[in-house]
């Protein structure tokens, strides 16, 4: 059994939104090479020990002693990602707007889409708090009771006004996200 720990950076999924209603995933290879720039800003030249799901760096401001880091080619070469400020825009064109990026680390059941990136950090660091180290066990997602009738612990943590994560330890260790 796989142990808890962070997200490494393969298993992390970046998303755009071109049409503003549905997020779309990048290839894996941009989405690695895009978290891989995201962890880079987080961490610049190996300084701290911040860890990648604490949240997104702030935007970066003109003036900020910062360097930029540099964009990330994505998409055939056609755009490019600005991971500090959360935007893709094309390199060959001129476009007004530019394009939502987001990263991905809890998804809505059944669509697969991302949570939204606040909401997924302040998940990812709650499941982290509550589970890092220890190993996780396979189950049944159909299983609508608790396996041998037996209760276990209840986290309840609310993350925003319609957004309600359940964390459920059942008897034999398992983790059930409503």
């Amino acid at each position: 059994y796989e142990v808890v720990r962070e997200l490494g950076a393969e298993e992390v999924r970046w998303f755009y939104r071109e049409d503003r209603k549905s997020w779309k995933p990048f290839i894996g290879y941009d989405s690695l090479r895009i978290e891989l720039a995201y962890r880079a800003l987080l961490l610049p030249d190996d300084q701290g020990s911040s860890s990648p799901t604490t949240g997104r760096p702030e935007k970066l401001a003109p003036s900020s002693s910062i360097p930029t880091p540099e964009p990330v080619c994505v998409r055939g070469g056609l755009y490019e990602v600005d991971v500090a400020n959360s935007d893709c825009y094309p390199v060959y064109w001129n476009q007004s707007e530019k394009i939502p990026v987001m990263r991905g680390q809890w998804f809505i059941d059944g669509t697969w889409q991302p949570l939204e990136e606040e909401e997924s950090n302040l998940i990812e660091e709650e499941h982290l708090r509550c589970f890092k180290g220890q190993q996780m066990q396979n189950f049944d997602t159909n299983v609508s009771k608790p396996i041998d009738r037996k209760e276990g612990k209840i986290y309840y943590r609310k993350f925003a006004d319609t957004l309600l994560v359940m964390m459920v330890i059942t008897f034999a260790g398992h983790l059930i996200l409503n």
